[in-house]
């Protein structure tokens, strides 16, 4: 793999992932203050109940789909075309659990119709095809170009429309539009380079992708839901306001969580590259790649356990400041997070996708079991302690 292709590739990625978390963080600050705890704990709870099912939109594909355009076993017009079929089943059976569901167990019509509207955002999934190829192929420069653009004008409307006035339907409006966008933007660079837009749908391939995805798409599952499902819990078991203060010190908390992310997506190809040239080189490239996330994650955690509440109190009314306390819990899960990223492309790599679904379940049903144990009696702190465990 060509150093100079790595080098562009990474500087343009780390670029638009700085955009992106200068975006989020500006925002999400305007916003909440915005909305107030209440109607950010709705825009909070649609989001999270949305997310508990849209994951099976992406069949937990994306690493499987890396490890097979590095590994050029298939063609790409037949990787790309056998994966864009899979995935339009997939949003669309996603799309349709998420309207049953709504319909059955929520009574809210505002709440419900919300509900609708950004479970739209699903038919993204397909899209991201060509941004796992950019990625595999190490080709992301000219397409972070454009999205740093696009990120731009979404943070523009979302100023605008916060300066507007406009409610929760509205933002809820603007992310579903900014997601499904976003996306498309790396179906457009494809077809601007000239690559064939002739895609081959080969069943051989289909049934390798859902089998290598199945239990993949069950572990990020389990991941999304261990991540979501204390929103929907203390909704249920507290109210809205309650969800709108957790889900601040969530944001919060996660805003830096992109930074490992964007070190782990740009180290996986090269890790399956080493392993390629040697188990040797292997092993040293996954080791070098978990002591850089860790030292990461530790830095990251400590800053935010130092000045989280500080932040907190700073940036938002009154009604928030009890998610300085929460920020301070959740800053401990920052090393787990960055070994949890480099596991899981580690398990993908070695092919042990169904223990990592088995790691995964159990993590959530303890999770689960400790949120409805603790929240009762101990209310978003309960939550909060729940997820660090």
């Amino acid at each position: 793999m060509h150093k100079l292709n790595i080098f562009q590739n990474t500087k343009w990625v780390l670029l638009e992932k700085g955009f992106n978390f200068l975006n989020s963080f500006f925002v999400i600050f305007i916003l909440i203050t915005h909305l107030g705890a209440e109607s950010f704990g709705v825009y909070a709870y649609v989001i999270g109940l949305v997310s508990l099912f849209s994951f099976v939109a992406s069949f937990g594909l994306d690493s499987v789909l890396v490890r097979e355009f590095v590994s050029g076993n298939h063609k790409d017009s037949s990787l790309i075309g056998s994966a864009l079929f899979l995935l339009a089943i997939t949003s669309a059976f996603s799309c349709a659990v998420i309207f049953y569901v709504g319909y059955v167990y929520i009574q809210d019509v505002m709440v419900l119709s919300l509900i609708y509207v950004y479970a739209l955002n699903v038919f993204a999934a397909p899209f991201n095809v060509f941004y796992i190829f950019f990625n595999a192929k190490m080709e992301l420069a000219n397409l972070s170009a454009l999205r740093i653009l696009a990120l731009i004008l979404i943070f523009g409307i979302k100023i605008t429309a916060i300066w507007l006035d406009l409610g929760i339907a509205q933002f809820i409006l603007i992310e579903v539009i900014s997601i499904i966008s976003m996306s498309m933007l790396s179906f457009f660079v494809f077809i601007v380079k000239k690559y064939s837009p002739k895609f081959e749908v080969c069943f051989k391939t289909v049934k390798l992708l859902f089998v290598n995805g199945l239990p993949l798409m069950i572990s990020s599952g389990a991941i999304v839901i261990y991540a979501k499902v204390d929103l929907i819990l203390i909704e249920a078991l507290l109210d809205f306001q309650k969800v709108g203060v957790y889900a601040t010190a969530v944001r919060i908390s996660e805003l830096w969580y992109v930074i490992p992310m964007t070190v782990t997506t740009l180290l996986f190809p090269l890790i399956l590259t080493a392993k390629k040239v040697s188990m040797q080189s292997y092993w040293v490239e996954t080791k070098l790649s978990s002591e850089i996330l860790i030292v990461i994650c530790t830095f990251f955690s400590l800053a935010l356990f130092l000045f989280g509440p500080s932040l907190v109190q700073l940036a938002f009314p009154s009604e928030f400041q009890s998610s300085g306390d929460i920020v301070r819990i959740l800053a401990f899960c920052g090393p787990f997070v960055g070994l949890g990223y480099i596991n899981g492309r580690f398990m993908v790599a070695e092919n042990l996708l169904y223990m990592s679904m088995r790691r995964n379940i159990y993590g959530l049903i303890l999770n689960i079991l400790l949120n409805i144990i603790l929240i009762p009696r101990y209310g978003i702190h309960g939550a909060a302690f729940s997820t660090l465990i």
